[in-house]
């Protein structure tokens, strides 16, 4: 019977499980630094110890599924800063070997400037 407490208890789990699943794939990227982890624990209003030992468990006491998209946001923003790090990692390694040679120069009432 579909009305069973049983069965209602289940599909509504079943249902939050289908939420969660891909947001734990999204938090699993590289990308995700301690300060985006602060924000999701801010949002969710509880706190856990982010490391290799940390179980689904803990993920799914966050309760994630309240706010999917938020998480999202939370990691694309992850996502973003990554790519700009890269880019400004690139920009630095780019003009490092550039030595910038100032010479002096006259305005236009003669006064030396530089």
């Amino acid at each position: 019977d579909r009305k069973c407490d049983a069965y209602v208890g289940m599909q509504d789990i079943v249902k939050k499980w289908i939420v969660f699943c891909p947001l734990v794939a999204e938090l699993k990227d590289p990308a995700m630094r301690p300060r985006h982890w602060a924000s999701l624990m801010h949002l969710c209003g509880k706190s856990m110890t982010v490391n290799d030992e940390c179980m689904l468990r803990d993920l799914w006491n966050l309760e994630l599924h309240r706010s999917p998209e938020a998480v999202e946001e939370i990691t694309d923003q992850s996502k973003q800063e990554a790519k700009m790090e890269k880019t400004l990692i690139k920009l630095a390694d780019s003009w490092s070997g550039v030595d910038f040679k100032f010479d002096s120069y006259c305005t236009k009432d003669g006064v030396t400037d530089g």
